[in-house]
């Protein structure tokens, strides 16, 4: 499911941050995830949020990521510039 309001989206950085961390798999940062953060979401949960931007963000979750690969939460996801709409000119 993608969300866009106005012509804008969310970008969804996760793995490309997972490449830098050297992180290769979804399992992999879960594991890493749950020393940091006992209480996080379970493995199923997590395989989808990885991959595309959930319509929810549990912060605790999205901390414990930016925590895992030793950068922001801006670093983590952020918003398209506006996409111009041929329709509303």
């Amino acid at each position: 499911m993608s969300l866009i309001i106005d012509g804008r989206h969310v970008v969804w950085r996760i793995r490309e941050r997972m490449s830098t961390a050297g992180i290769k798999s979804a399992s992999e940062l879960h594991r890493r995830l749950k020393r940091v953060d006992a209480q996080s979401v379970n493995f199923a949960q997590f395989a989808r949020f990885v991959d595309e931007p959930p319509a929810r963000i549990n912060l605790r979750t999205l901390l414990g990521v930016a925590v895992v690969l030793d950068c922001g939460i801006g670093d983590l996801v952020g918003v398209s510039p506006a996409v111009i709409n041929e329709r509303r000119k």
